[in-house]
């Protein structure tokens, strides 16, 4: 009995260590991108600049902590140093279901796209930190599953609004390429004929993206 106890107590141990290793990690990115950027002087971000990226991102329904994984794709255009229109897409690779009595409400698939503006708080450096509000549509299909007879029934596509909040930071190299981490929040619900599936939840990225300045920076002469 004790070391049946005792190998509990390390298998958790282990599980709640590997679940520390994003947050690790996230800190580790954030604390090094602060300390480059003290390094250099000067704003990167000015009018012109476009930059995308395509990357993973992961989540997690607030409903029911279900995870979540997403292909995500970016494209951002400043305005200037402050403001910046952007957009994102959502294809979803790993999704959820909602249990009910008497059936199952699969949430089959999850594609979502948002539009909106962020705002990029003022450095010395090429750290780019920045917040923004979307709003977009969840293009969602549900399929019941009947307790007793156990097949599935899959329902059209619906689409559903949505918005979103998100957070994050960027590091711009010299001309082509930047980091980037960001923590989005996304409120929705999916409607559908069988019920309906909050589709709520938290969801974080990071990566390598491109980009390019369409506008020449003026010198001195």
């Amino acid at each position: 009995m004790f070391t049946w106890v005792t190998c509990g107590a390390s298998r958790f141990q282990i599980e709640v260590s590997m679940k520390k290793i994003p947050c690790i990690t996230f800190f580790i990115f954030c604390f090094s991108l602060f300390i480059k950027g003290q390094e250099e002087s000067g704003q990167y971000i000015r009018k012109g600049l476009f930059r995308s990226a395509g990357t993973f991102a992961a989540g997690t329904f607030l409903h029911s902590g279900n995870s979540t994984i997403y292909l995500q794709g970016t494209a951002e255009y400043y305005l200037n140093e402050k403001v910046s229109l952007r957009g994102d897409g959502f294809y979803g690779l790993k999704v959820s279901e909602e249990e009910h009595e008497l059936m199952k409400l699969y949430l089959i698939s999850n594609d979502q796209l948002f539009s909106g503006a962020s705002y990029h708080f003022k450095t010395n450096s090429h750290l780019d930190a920045f917040v923004g509000l979307q709003t977009g549509i969840a293009i969602a299909r549900s399929g019941i599953e009947y307790g007793l007879l156990e097949l599935v029934y899959p329902e059209k596509p619906v689409v559903n609004p949505l918005f979103a909040v998100n957070a994050g930071l960027n590091y711009y190299f010299q001309k082509w390429f930047h980091l980037f981490l960001e923590a989005r929040y996304v409120h929705a619900t999916h409607i559908a004929r069988g019920g309906s599936i909050p589709l709520s939840e938290l969801r974080f990225s990071f990566g390598l993206g491109w980009n390019m300045n369409f506008i020449r920076e003026k010198t001195g002469t």
